[in-house]
């Protein structure tokens, strides 16, 4: 029986092994960049450079810039133009919080920041 636990072990310590290093590279990735931004005599800039850096590999903005797209495109079909027009009559029904919502998501896919 010992075997059994011996072969488990086997298979399951690397992979175990990957996940922890994985979280340590991120670990260690973040703790440079904490030290980049306090190092750093415009913060803020700096701060926004690393952001836009992690945003390089994201997919949200060309999603979002696709579904604004589509109706702006559609309109111009004389079949289509009457479905946009329901559906954006649609989305001013929905709750207010749902807009704001939805208004935040686009607005920060793109990168767009409310300063205080």
């Amino acid at each position: 029986m010992k075997w059994i636990a011996d072969m488990v072990g086997g298979l399951v310590s690397p992979i175990t092994g990957f996940f922890a290093k994985k979280n340590d590279n991120k670990t260690a990735i973040r703790q440079q960049q904490i030290t980049r931004i306090m190092n750093s005599e415009n913060k803020e800039g700096e701060l926004e450079t690393i952001l836009s850096e992690g945003m390089r590999y994201s997919w949200k903005d060309e999603y979002w810039t696709v579904v604004l797209s589509i109706p702006a495109i559609a309109c111009f079909f004389p079949l289509a133009a009457p479905h946009i027009e329901q559906g954006f009559l649609v989305l001013k029904g929905m709750p207010e919080y749902y807009q704001y919502w939805l208004g935040i998501c686009v607005l920060t896919s793109f990168g767009l920041r409310i300063k205080k």
